[in-house]
């Protein structure tokens, strides 16, 4: 899911990303925008994996009619992610370009969030406010990890019950696990997951294969 966001005035695309904790900035809006950097690095979970991030601060940022001051940032090199997904993304808004950044958990559970995916929007109401489940919906209870990681239960091709961290930004998978999952539950790399070692490095920075899960369950 992609959307319009001004930091600093600045409008661009970004990301609302639950496997992501901070606002993620990439390098060349932090220098366009004049996000502030602060002294140090830190290790956060994002895309399947750590990364390292310079600490930074975006005074002010813009997501609808919303104002939100101080907000902390990571800044990073977000162009080799940004060019994965705008394959897919066509214009939001009428604005067209690289993906610029993800909005992380940290920034939305100030609100209570949902992500409309039928309706292509990201509603943000305030937290006193109760939430209307549609129909036939199932509320699923996730728990937080840390600082900022929501992890839920539930299990691949009817494996073991295990934790799972869902990732709104995660691209080319509907499903992100190390081999050794894979394994666990039955499914095999075949032929044609061979042919696309190579085509997607995001999984930490490792070679990924594109294999089929039969089922997965969640709750």
């Amino acid at each position: 899911p992609l959307g319009t966001v001004k930091p600093h005035g600045q409008m661009v695309l970004m990301a609302p990303d639950t496997g992501a904790g901070d606002l993620l900035v990439d390098e060349s809006l932090a220098r366009r925008a004049g996000v502030q950097p602060l002294t140090g690095q830190s290790l956060v979970m994002w895309d399947g994996s750590r990364v390292a991030v310079r600490n930074a601060v975006v005074r002010r940022l813009e997501i609808g009619d919303l104002r939100i001051e101080k907000v902390p940032a990571g800044i990073l090199p977000l162009r080799k992610w940004s060019n994965q997904i705008n394959a897919l993304s066509g214009q939001v808004a009428g604005v067209v370009g690289p993906v610029s950044g993800v909005i992380g958990v940290n920034l939305l559970r100030r609100f209570t969030p949902t992500l409309d995916y039928a309706r292509r929007r990201l509603e943000l109401a305030p937290l006193a406010a109760g939430t209307e489940v549609a129909p036939g919906a199932a509320r699923v209870p996730f728990e937080i990890w840390g600082e900022n990681e929501i992890m839920l239960y539930g299990t691949l091709a009817g494996s073991r019950r295990m934790a799972l961290l869902p990732a709104t930004g995660l691209p080319g998978a509907g499903i992100g696990a190390p081999s050794e999952v894979m394994d666990e539950i039955g499914v095999k790399r075949g032929g044609v997951s061979r042919m696309m070692k190579g085509a997607g490095s995001f999984l930490g920075g490792r070679p990924w294969y594109e294999v089929g899960v039969p089922g997965v369950s969640v709750g």
